[in-house]
């Protein structure tokens, strides 16, 4: 997919609630038995908005995401919400993990998040062995992905970003620690809108 024409496009996509971000970061805080959060990274970062409603919150946020359009974008976001010295928005491939700025960013992170990005990987498994190589203890990954049952029936567009529900979830507790399904919502006939939290393993 050429992400530069898409968000060059405008396309947005679907992002959290207040109130869903809150409910999060209280079970962050409670984990870390603390209410100053340190660091967030978020992986896939396209325009911005979810590392921008974190810095409004305080929190400090690096960003990763391949296209130049996005991150442009995401710039010129935080400048407008007055969030910049916040946020940092940083090019990478992210499954190449190059020149060693993902890992370090992720050694540093109380939470990794991955939204929305899982399943236009080329290899899914080694992306995710990486993360959990690199999470320091006791961090949180926060995975979302829309998944399908069964594959039969559905649209090219939805099965081409969507991902196997047992074959994500197998993933997952094969690689890391454990995880927990903490948000589900039907996106549409067949496919549904997973938020997972997972433990390094």
């Amino acid at each position: 997919m050429d992400w530069n024409t898409t968000y060059s496009k405008g396309r947005k996509y679907p992002q959290f609630s207040d109130v869903f971000l809150d409910e999060l970061l209280a079970l962050l805080s409670k984990r870390y038995h603390s209410s100053n959060i340190g660091r967030v990274v978020d992986i896939g970062c396209g325009r911005g908005e979810l590392a921008i409603q974190l810095a409004k919150r305080g929190i400090k946020v690096t960003g990763f995401d391949s296209s130049e359009k996005a991150l442009e974008l995401a710039r010129a976001n935080a400048v407008e919400a007055n969030v910049d010295n916040f946020v940092q928005f940083i090019k990478a491939d992210i499954e190449k993990f190059e020149d060693n700025k993902l890992e370090k960013e992720i050694a540093r992170a109380q939470l990794v998040i991955c939204k929305l990005v899982i399943a236009f990987l080329n290899d899914r498994v080694s992306f995710l062995k990486k993360i959990n190589l690199n999470m320091r203890d006791k961090a949180l990954l926060l995975l979302q992905t829309p998944v399908f049952l069964d594959k039969k029936g559905l649209t090219n567009h939805l099965s081409s970003i969507s991902v196997p529900k047992n074959k994500i979830e197998n993933e997952l507790k094969e690689i890391f620690s454990n995880f927990s399904l903490l948000k589900e919502e039907l996106m549409a006939e067949g496919v549904f809108l997973n938020t997972y939290v997972v433990k390094k393993n």
